[in-house]
């Protein structure tokens, strides 16, 4: 039995239809229009995403394989690049290997780039002190400083003490020099 409806009813299905029938149609939207009823009823049958759907999977594995691929080459990159840098720090600093561990964890603590760290254990690190008169790492207070004078005075001592020993009194003593003013 047919129901009779208004005109105005009528008039808007109609509308409704032609709307529909122009976004189904739509060379832009029609792709996504279809989608979206097939997302919204699934069983609803739509020749071209229905057809397209064993492509569409194997594309969508292909896309992910890809995007792997593209993070692990990244991934890779920014290891070599962390690498590079980390030989340029070592070689310009002159850092050995314990170096280069400090100048990591320093980098990682502060949150700084390799090079400003290095700098900044460089330039923190005091220097080391200088041997003092040991020569070539011996023991050996009598070997040669490389002083003139002073090497001159030590063949003294060791020929004759005694003439040594006046000439350092002549040199702290001087009778003929200007006495100290007083308070010295």
């Amino acid at each position: 039995m047919a129901r009779e409806i208004d005109d105005a009813t009528a008039q808007a299905y109609e509308n409704l239809r032609k709307l529909h029938d122009a976004l189904y149609t739509d060379p832009e939207l029609g792709l996504s229009f279809k989608e979206m009823i097939k997302k919204k009823f699934p069983k609803v049958s739509i020749p071209e995403i229905d057809a397209a759907a064993p492509a569409m999977k194997r594309i969508d594995g292909i896309e992910k394989a890809v995007n792997e691929i593209r993070d692990l080459f990244k991934t890779a990159k920014s290891s070599w690049d962390a690498d590079k840098q980390a030989e340029q720090v070592k070689s310009e600093f002159s850092f050995t290997d314990e170096g280069m561990d400090r100048v990591r964890k320093r980098s990682e603590e502060d949150k700084i780039p390799l090079r400003a760290a290095a700098a900044l254990l460089v330039h923190e690190t005091p220097e080391p002190v200088q041997p003092s008169g040991i020569s070539g790492g011996r023991w050996d207070l009598f070997a040669p400083s490389g002083e003139k004078d002073a090497d001159a005075d030590l063949q003294v001592l060791m020929k004759d003490p005694e003439r040594w020993m006046e000439s350092v009194i002549e040199k702290t003593w001087n009778p003929g020099r200007k006495p100290l003013p007083v308070g010295v």
